[in-house]
């Protein structure tokens, strides 16, 4: 629940006692966060030991063993739905509550959020002072667009427990709301030396927050410090390392920045193995874009013909979200990586009423956001492009970078 380091302990456990049908639930849920190939191979061979023991499991187990085959075959709406019945019937189970939260960020966290903030509301009364709760429940309330009542509860959460990164993760997303300013400058790098202490996906994910908001200060130097420092290098054949620093290059990029082009060609190695995947569109869109910066040609126009043939299945997830809107973000990703802005917006028109079903949460996808403006702009549409910015810009604070941004698309 804290998302500390550790976790890892669970397979020593199943090592110890091979015949605890609990445990190999345990190991199940623990690979399923990996979203690699691998990760996916362990889970299954988890699985099989669980079916096997069926008989042995209560009510409240064989729920549980139902929502992780459902999220291993990928089956990500129907699994969400099991694990939001456990907290049903079992409301003192936050595990599965943050098993939900983890699936409403496949099926895209901002497109999930009245029903990610339905969940916890209904689980608000008997938690009220579980700082894990807290931080869960913050971060539903900001993806609903309430960062008033994110912020209470983000802040309650860190009340009753200084190191809290999932509370101190909600609070990075509500100074978003709020421009960025130097008071939320000085509480994120305030929090930089203590993530080390967590979980790695955490601290990197967190420190990416902190980096891109250095960079919407218009502060590069300082968000490159924190990029090289925290983000990239250090568990690089992590998926949400490599999404992460992906997400903060092109975000450079856009603010102006010029990236050195051995930044990308240092991802590309580490993503090959796993960018056929396909585990969602929104990390398929960062591949394409990095494949394409990195200048592998060849492995861009295979993940098409993969994702392509992804969104041509007939499987509900394809139906969901590949074939009406994932193919297109990717599609414009890899255009935009190759520099094709008038084919990226071409991509993007018919994708972006959409877009936040594709995975990620609203934070991550202000990638694709921005990509629409740039796109916009590169293709000679600088009054599209302004009123898409006025409109974003009509539901929170200006930082300096879309200030500065408006000012150059007049």
């Amino acid at each position: 629940m804290r998302i500390d380091q550790g976790a890892e302990r669970i397979l020593d456990a199943v090592a110890r006692s091979p015949d605890d049908a609990s445990l190999h639930l345990a190991a199940t849920f623990f690979w399923l966060f990996g979203q690699t190939p691998k990760a996916q191979d362990e889970a299954d061979r988890y699985l099989v030991d669980v079916r096997a023991a069926q008989g042995r499991l209560n009510p409240r187990e064989r729920a549980w063993a139902n929502g992780l085959d459902l999220w291993h075959r990928k089956a990500f709406d129907a699994a969400a739905c099991v694990f939001e019945a456990i907290t049903s019937t079992w409301p003192d189970d936050l595990l599965a509550l943050r098993a939900a939260e983890f699936l409403y960020y496949v099926l895209g966290q901002q497109y999930s959020g009245p029903r990610f903030a339905a969940h916890t509301e209904r689980l608000a009364h008997r938690h009220a002072d579980h700082p894990d709760f807290l931080a869960i429940h913050a971060f539903a309330n900001e993806l609903c667009g309430r960062p008033f009542l994110a912020r209470a509860h983000a802040e309650r959460a860190i009340a009753l427990r200084a190191i809290n990164p999932w509370a101190q993760h909600a609070l990075a997303h509500v100074v978003l709301w709020e421009g960025n300013d130097a008071t939320a400058s000085t509480m994120l790098d305030g929090w930089l030396t203590q993530w080390p202490q967590v979980a790695r996906t955490v601290h990197c994910h967190n420190a990416w927050h902190v980096a891109l908001m250095h960079m919407d200060r218009l502060e590069s130097e300082r968000a490159f410090a924190v990029y090289d420092e925290h983000v990239w290098g250090k568990t690089p054949d992590y998926v949400v390392e490599q999404i992460d620093a992906i997400a903060f290059l092109w975000r450079a990029e856009m603010a102006g920045v010029v990236v050195d082009g051995a930044r990308w060609k240092a991802i590309v190695p580490h993503i090959i193995p796993l960018c056929m995947t396909l585990f969602m569109p929104f990390t398929t869109a960062h591949y394409a874009y990095a494949l394409a910066r990195g200048g592998d040609a060849k492995s861009v126009h295979e993940l098409l013909r993969v994702a392509q043939r992804r969104a041509s299945d007939g499987d509900p997830e394809a139906l969901r979200v590949w074939h009406p809107v994932g193919m297109g973000i990717v599609r414009a990703a890899a255009a935009l990586g190759a520099g094709d802005a008038r084919r990226a917006v071409a991509h993007f028109d018919s994708a972006m009423p959409d877009m936040t079903r594709i995975g990620g949460s609203d934070a991550q996808d202000d990638l694709f956001r921005f990509a629409y403006i740039d796109s916009l702009r590169r293709a000679g549409r600088q009054t599209d492009a302004t009123a898409f910015l006025r409109d974003r810009l009509a539901h929170k604070q200006a930082s300096p970078l879309e200030l500065q941004l408006l000012a150059q698309l007049r």
